[in-house]
């Protein structure tokens, strides 16, 4: 176990974890590990911006470090890559050991806040999985569920005008074979191709572009409930 980092996260989370790990854990297993007097000056900075209404959501996040404590601090996850294999700034990101669910499942976030931080910083080449809403002649227009690349966000709202021309659409066809539009409700998957944060807006394609940074695991167009990224579901 990562003892170095089993003590930052006390530090930062405070005694509410300390007392919820030593429950789960016994009383004595911080001080098996070495850490007697944790310093809890990062979480007491906190506090003040800690809103109330949340702490039962911070108690499950604290129950889950505890009980996954084991896995989540396996020491062999803090072995820092070789240089060359590091990811560049902006690289598509996919955590293969394990998944964490990102903040706004356990803090409940501003939608309007949520939806900005999401525009400003979805970039061109990103994956986004969604539904759509309707199909006009001109393309589709779709709800945007998740997304994947510079940032791995849940958004599910129709708030986002997420647009891709019949031009950059994908054949698909129905169960029998026989070829068909897509329908309301259809999930599907799509490459980022301009974010508009003014117009809430993004315009998006079905085939891969020379921004592309998605491995080749990931398909474009029509895709089933079971497709979708398994931290979505």
């Amino acid at each position: 176990m990562d003892v170095g980092l089993v003590e930052k996260t006390i530090g930062f989370h405070g005694l509410p974890l300390q007392k919820i790990w030593e429950g789960e854990r016994g009383e004595s297993d911080l001080a098996r590990l070495g850490i007697i007097s944790p310093d809890f000056s990062v979480y007491q900075s906190r506090q003040k911006i800690l809103n109330f209404h949340d702490r039962a959501k911070r108690f499950k996040l604290h129950q889950f470090l505890s009980k996954k404590a084991d896995l989540l601090f396996d020491r062999a996850l803090s072995v820092q890559a070789p240089r060359r294999e590091r990811c560049a700034p902006g690289d598509f990101q996919q955590n293969e050991k394990f998944l964490i669910p990102p903040i706004d499942v356990f803090v409940d976030a501003d939608s309007h806040e949520k939806i900005t931080h999401f525009l400003e910083t979805v970039t061109p080449g990103d994956v986004v999985y969604g539904a759509v809403l309707n199909r006009s002649p001109q393309g589709i227009i779709f709800k945007v569920l998740y997304s994947l690349g510079n940032t791995c966000c849940f958004i599910n709202t129709s708030a986002i005008k997420a647009y891709v021309s019949s031009s950059y659409l994908v054949s698909i066809e129905d169960k029998n074979g026989t070829p068909r539009n897509f329908a309301a409700n259809d999930l599907v998957c799509c490459e980022v191709a301009v974010a508009q944060p003014d117009a809430r807006k993004l315009v998006c394609t079905m085939h891969r572009t020379v921004l592309s940074r998605a491995p080749a695991s990931i398909k474009y167009g029509l895709i089933m409930p079971e497709d979708l990224p398994a931290a979505y579901k």
